[in-house]
């Protein structure tokens, strides 16, 4: 017997086929709709089909409403063992926008949810347990976790609470080669959950397949930047058809035409000849934190002053961009143009704004740093920007990008003496940031 919430369910079976069958049974009496039958998306059959077809022992249950604040969500868990296999779509991580439809289509429209989410729950071989992690669904739950936090919160919205419906997937390890066999299977589900079909068309970002191979290679071989590698030789006959074989699993890449081998070949040179890691989403409170951190003082960024604040990434057509609304902003609201240069203090970051674009190299993003601060120097120092007396750039942090960044922000001060930007030491361990 296994309790949530207050609500008590019955395991139907120990064996698997009859397990599924319940849950199948389950979903449909709930009024939702069962991946096995589902006819208005192809991929959840699909997934479906996989748990049908592994040989790995789980337990599954159907929960018609299961606590949302038992579920690990982004900003909960950057420490979950599983993240990497079970976030595969790095364009949507710290990406707020379904989570918000989600909410205004549950809980604004009244809306039911058809389709369950899938909750991955592990137990390691020693015994140690992870809390549930998505596998199917990370909008749907962070859209019951919005409205949660705002029931624990006065309710000031006065919204009804509604079921979080979920099948729940507990994989219990034996040893490190089943363990290793699970995370397989997640990443495979989680990855053709998202593929491109004729029911559902939502493609998966270069920069998602990037990620995915990275840690697919990694599961199977190892690491090929660690000394004792073992692996197949990166550039050889076997790698790239290893590579080939495993990007081809996902239709976005499959087919021999020179449009899809040009984009295997630029996602596995990504991989190989850079370091990679899953993107970081942009979270304004620790930006806030380490600017205080480094300044003593507070950024307050969404909040106006006499300080322009502003974000800017590595790209010479944003900067000029940025410069000509400001002026043209201030002539606008003033009848002329700026009479004094005006101090902005940034959040930078590297590469384009579009999550499905976002980088995952660690190497671009430290050299991109590099370029912007010459960047920045030049639009400082510069007689077009005296003359036009456009915004004048004090300090800038750079934010965290990457998972695998270590603390990952980093802060800079303009020198009137050198004409440059130095790096100011921001003082990490009071807060709470380190990995």
């Amino acid at each position: 017997m296994v309790t949530t919430a207050g609500k008590l369910y019955e395991v139907v079976d120990d064996r698997k086929m009859q397990d599924l069958s319940g849950v199948t049974s389950r979903i449909k009496e709930d009024g939702r709709t069962a991946p096995k039958d589902d006819d208005g998306d192809e991929r959840m059959r699909k997934c479906w089909g996989l748990l049908e077809e592994t040989e790995i022992p789980f337990d599954i249950l159907y929960f018609k409403d299961f606590a949302i604040q038992n579920v690990c969500l982004p900003n909960d868990l950057n420490e979950h063992s599983f993240l990497d296999v079970c976030q595969t779509r790095v364009e949507r991580a710290g990406d707020k926008s379904r989570a918000n439809t989600n909410y205004e289509r549950f809980y604004e429209d009244g809306k039911k949810q058809k389709r369950p989410v899938w909750l991955l729950v592990l137990v390691h071989p020693d015994g140690t347990k992870e809390d549930a992690i998505p596998i199917i669904g990370w909008g749907r739950s962070e859209g019951h976790r919005k409205a949660q936090l705002e029931l624990e919160n006065g309710n000031p919205e006065g919204i009804e609470a509604k079921p979080n419906p979920a099948i729940v997937l507990t994989f219990k390890a034996t040893s490190q080669l089943e363990l290793k066999k699970i995370r397989t299977l997640i990443q495979d589900v989680s990855r053709r959950s998202n593929f491109e079909t004729d029911d559902q068309t939502d493609s998966v970002s270069e920069s998602s397949a990037v990620h995915q191979l990275s840690v697919a290679f990694k599961d199977e071989h190892g690491d090929w930047k660690d000394p004792n590698y073992s692996g197949p030789t990166v550039g050889s006959a076997e790698w790239k058809e290893w590579c080939e074989e495993w990007l081809q699993t996902d239709p976005a890449y499959e087919g021999q035409g020179s449009g899809k081998k040009s984009r295997r070949s630029r996602i596995m040179n990504e991989v190989f000849e850079n370091g990679v890691s899953q993107t970081y989403p942009k979270i304004l409170s620790e930006i806030e934190s380490a600017w205080s951190a480094a300044w003593s003082n507070t950024l307050d960024f969404e909040k106006p002053g006499k300080v322009l604040k502003i974000e800017l990434n590595d790209n010479p057509q944003q900067l000029l961009l940025k410069d000509a609304q400001y002026v043209q902003s201030y002539e606008k609201e003033h009848g002329h143009l700026p009479d004094e240069r005006r101090t902005a203090h940034a959040i930078g970051y590297v590469g384009a704004a579009s999550e499905a674009q976002a980088t995952t190299s660690l190497d671009r993003v430290t050299k991109g740093i590099d370029s912007a601060l010459a960047l920045y120097a030049r639009h400082n120092t510069c007689d077009a920007s005296k003359a036009t007396k456009t915004f004048f750039i004090r300090r800038i942090i750079f934010r965290k990008q990457l998972v695998d960044a270590g603390f990952g922000y980093r802060c800079f001060e303009w020198d009137d003496n050198t004409e440059k930007f130095q790096e100011v030491i921001v003082n990490q361990y009071n807060l709470g940031l380190l990995p």
